[in-house]
């Protein structure tokens, strides 16, 4: 099971990327409840490099592994290429809250979570549209759980 994270650097770089980037890539929702990459390849190209983030596998297994659930959202609209994934990847955790960084330490960490997935490992694909491990988490919808422990429901607002 997990454990408090001592270590909360991959987190604040997570919250600080959602502070600092283009919401047309990544952002929060309107109520600062969950976050989304709207555009993988950018953000494989813009951001990973930036923020010495290894790859979108391993940011998806590190989101996985401090308890992070992936919302399934319907797909986004407009025109579609192949570099380009068109639907969200929304992620929710109680206590990633807009808003509220001191919320971060209580988010656990559990490495027994954390695994690369095999074709990633053969192949890497600079989009990360192509992850096994993206297409496993995603096959059930879910919906955010309600607020539980000290974790505040968030006032609705803009993206950033």
């Amino acid at each position: 099971m997990g454990v408090p994270a001592s270590d909360t650097r991959f987190l604040r770089k997570v919250y600080l990327i959602l502070v600092k980037e283009d919401p047309a890539i990544v952002s929060w929702d309107a109520a600062g409840r969950s976050f989304s990459i709207f555009n993988t390849a950018l953000f494989q190209k813009l951001i990973k490099s930036k923020y010495h983030l290894s790859s979108l596998c391993t940011f998806r297994q590190n989101l996985q592994a401090h308890g992070f659930i992936e919302i399934e959202q319907p797909p986004a609209t407009g025109p579609k290429s192949d570099d380009e994934a068109m639907v969200p990847e929304t992620y929710y955790h109680e206590y990633f809250v807009k808003g509220h960084p001191e919320y971060l330490e209580k988010i656990p960490f559990d490495p027994s979570l954390k695994f690369r997935c095999q074709e990633c490992k053969r192949q890497p694909n600079e989009a990360g549209t192509k992850c096994s491990f993206r297409r496993a988490i995603a096959t059930a919808p879910c919906v955010p759980p309600p607020v539980v422990g000290n974790a505040p429901a968030a006032s609705a607002g803009s993206h950033r």
